[in-house]
């Protein structure tokens, strides 16, 4: 009896191919290892640049009158907006397929990561809390400007699935640098935004502040105050502060803030572990920059993810460097340039916080999908005089209260403003991711969500232990750093389409799914051959 030959997948004899491909010319039938990293690394980039590119014409026609409709204002950066939202949810659907031909090279060890049940139950009870929302069409593409709802969802897990087929070292440093690369464009034009000099060839979003209701003769001068009349802004007109927080293209401070979460621990890790003098320099110029760009925004969550990734990255360095790599304290350079540039620009009073007024700025004026000031469940409107808490306090009370009332699936991805007389509600956001993923998408999705972070925190956590004892890559101790950022930002922000996505894909690069051993046989193969 004939000896069975063993299955080759390179032939593909008696099969169709791609497109109606011939054998030659099939992309994926003449995939190898490297050629599917490469695959993984360059769709990730591409994401961020599709979305990053359409952001700009968003940021530069945001006062582009097309129409107003029922005594409401439509702008061209609204078609621009929806478009790189859609971008997220498109370049995540083809994600999937990007995995699933990983899966089909034999890349992704699907029967040793269980867990990846987690994001497809987030996805799914994501889903029932969209079909039972008071609006479908919201719960599914998301209110304008915010485009939150399930296919957003959809997207970002599509990304993080390719995130995580990626193991190739040298692939994953590519993405850190287009990560980088794209944070200190933010960053650049968010400090463009705020410097007088630069300021008028920008179009920031957050040009000015919002204060309060009142009239011309209630704006005090003294204190920077103007008087927006009627004419000027029809459906937000009050008391504004002639002041700017930066925001680069991302449409609003806090978008930025969790850009820099993700970018600036990268480049730390960068500066400390890599041994490549070049990038090295580039990161110790790249992260002064973010950290600028970061106090600048004006909010908490700035702050708090340039102090969080240099504390995560510090403490890295330091164990690296008691294994005796001593190379890795080379972050403490940038880390004190940054507290420097941070001291400077707080305790000088250049920079001060302003998170109420960019929250209203962002969600009434900007939005046109809240309230003015703030409004009490039981008293309606509250006192400035003797509210002292602060807005994140304040808002907190609001999902508290849909929470209670709608505990298992929420109100519905972005369908607050549908419940704003139910509960006297201010704004649509909470501005705590957590509390935001429980009014909007309930208990159950965020007890889900929250279990999703922990294990990505563990398998990050996994791979530091491996990079410090010299059998891992400094990309995934940068994933960790910049997860665990995210999450400590996320307590004062809240997602957007335009940043949160480049979260998941650092949250792949922690889980790092791909087949063990898998790159080393491929090149024992191929030297065979």
């Amino acid at each position: 009896m004939a000896k069975k030959e063993k299955r080759v997948d390179v032939p593909n004899q008696g099969h169709r191919h791609l497109f109606g491909s011939t054998e030659k010319s099939d992309f994926i039938l003449n995939m190898d290892f490297n050629g599917a990293q490469k695959m993984c690394s360059r769709f990730c980039m591409l994401a961020i640049a599709i979305v990053t590119l359409i952001l700009i014409p968003a940021y530069y026609t945001q006062n582009t009158l097309m129409y107003v409709e029922d005594d409401m204002p439509h702008y061209l950066s609204d078609n621009f907006i929806f478009y790189a939202a859609s971008m997220v949810m498109l370049t995540g659907g083809v994600g999937y397929l990007v995995f699933n031909v990983a899966r089909q090279k034999g890349l992704v060890d699907l029967k040793g990561n269980k867990l990846l049940t987690l994001p497809v139950i987030c996805m799914l009870t994501t889903l029932i809390s969209s079909l039972t929302a008071a609006s479908l069409h919201d719960s599914m593409l998301g209110f304008m400007g915010r485009h939150d709802g399930f296919l957003m969802t959809f997207g970002c897990f599509g990304l993080f699935a390719v995130a995580a087929a990626l193991n190739d070292k040298d692939r994953k440093k590519q993405l850190a640098d287009f990560i980088v690369g794209a944070g200190v464009l933010q960053s650049a034009a968010g400090i463009l935004e705020v410097i007088p000099a630069t300021s008028g060839a920008m179009c920031n979003f957050f040009d000015r502040l919002y204060q309060r209701p009142g009239l011309a003769e209630d704006a005090d001068s003294s204190l920077g105050e103007l008087f927006v009349s009627p004419e000027e802004s029809p459906t937000s007109w009050g008391i504004y502060s002639d002041t700017k927080a930066a925001s680069g293209f991302l449409t609003s401070p806090h978008a930025l803030a969790v850009i820099l979460a993700v970018a600036f621990p990268i480049a730390l890790a960068g500066i400390a572990f890599d041994k490549n003098k070049t990038r090295r320099v580039l990161y110790c110029i790249a992260a002064p920059i973010m950290a600028a760009a970061a106090c600048l925004t004006k909010v908490w969550s700035g702050a708090v993810c340039i102090a969080a990734a240099a504390f995560f990255v510090t403490i890295f360095a330091v164990i690296k460097a008691a294994k005796g790599e001593k190379s890795a304290l080379a972050v403490l350079i940038p880390v004190a340039c940054s507290g420097i540039i941070a001291g400077a620009l707080f305790g000088t009073g250049a920079v001060k916080f302003a998170d109420e007024q960019i929250i209203f700025t962002d969600s009434y004026v900007n939005r046109m999908i809240g309230y003015e000031r703030r409004r009490d469940y039981i008293n309606q409107v509250t006192d400035p005089a003797t509210d002292d808490r602060s807005i994140y306090d304040y808002l907190f009370g609001d999902g508290e209260n849909i929470m209670m009332k709608y505990p298992a699936f929420g109100v519905g991805p972005d369908n607050v403003p549908y419940h704003y007389p139910e509960f006297t509600l201010t704004l649509d956001r909470t501005y705590n991711e957590f509390t935001d993923t429980g009014a909007q998408k309930g208990i159950i999705t965020l007890v889900i969500y929250a279990a999703f972070l922990i294990v990505t925190a563990v398998k990050g956590f996994k791979l530091l232990n491996k990079f410090v004892k010299g059998k891992g890559d400094w990309v995934s101790a940068a994933a960790l750093a910049a997860v665990l950022t995210y999450v400590a930002q996320s307590w004062f922000n809240t997602t957007w389409f335009s940043a949160t996505y480049m979260f998941f894909i650092a949250a792949g690069l922690c889980w790092d799914i791909s087949v063990k051993n898998k790159e080393n046989k491929a090149v024992e193969d191929s030297a065979a051959s």
